[in-house]
């Protein structure tokens, strides 16, 4: 089930698909890129994103020439969520018609969405036949080394080194990741829960998970 902004918009004459075989194989007929919009319903920046990119002219026009629009709700497809959401939503992932991934954004107003499909569709006429050749060559590789592929641990210097490089996006004074919106990101929290007991509690003080304060879009303090 497909579900628009609860205000004005006029999202709904975008050709939309669920995501789905079906979807891949009409981008695979008309060899156009799947444009991949991953939404939450109480999101607002989702919201604008119907009431703004989806609701212009010129972007619904090109959203349904030249691109096969697929739209999925986290709770109605966590699995892809899980795979695609880029520091939350709304996340918008660009894709080759056999799936690879082009490149992913998040919230943009009209104009710069605009810009980015002409750009993307562009770039894909132009880089098709490349992108073919890489699956290609990436699928022979692949077959030929599977056999040989181990699982290994990261030692302890590797595990610091990724740890420090975590925790310089961290914002020491709102607490978080970042100096934008904030996100939960569970494989940070899941390598810095991992190592010496001191330095997990050195990083959580920076990270300030002891308070939490959620605000609305005006900045105002709700919980």
């Amino acid at each position: 089930m497909i579900r628009f902004s609860p205000n004005p918009n006029r999202a709904n004459l975008i050709r939309w698909h669920e995501w789905g075989d079906e979807a891949f194989r009409k981008a695979q007929e008309h060899d156009k890129p799947l444009m991949l919009f991953l939404t939450a319903f109480w999101c607002r920046f989702c919201q604008r994103m119907d009431e703004g990119a989806f609701s212009d002219d010129e972007n619904i026009a090109l959203l349904n020439a030249y691109f096969v629009a697929v739209r999925a709700e986290d709770t109605q497809r966590p699995d892809v969520n899980t795979r695609y959401n880029l520091n939350g939503w709304p996340t918008i992932a660009f894709m080759a018609p056999e799936g690879e991934l082009l490149g992913a954004t998040n919230y943009l107003p009209p104009e710069e969405f605009g810009s980015l499909l002409v750009r993307l569709h562009l770039l894909y006429q132009e880089k098709k036949d490349e992108i073919r050749a890489g699956r290609n060559a990436s699928a022979e590789t692949s077959s030929s080394t599977t056999a040989a592929v181990t699982r290994r641990h990261p030692n302890d210097s590797s595990l610091s080194a990724v740890t420090n490089v975590i925790m310089e996006l961290a914002d020491q004074v709102n607490g978080g990741y970042g100096r934008g919106q904030k996100y939960i990101h569970p494989d940070k929290m899941i390598v810095l829960a991992v190592g010496d007991r001191a330095k997990i509690e050195e990083d959580m003080k920076k990270l300030k998970l002891g308070k939490v304060e959620v605000r609305d879009t005006d900045g105002k303090v709700v919980h």
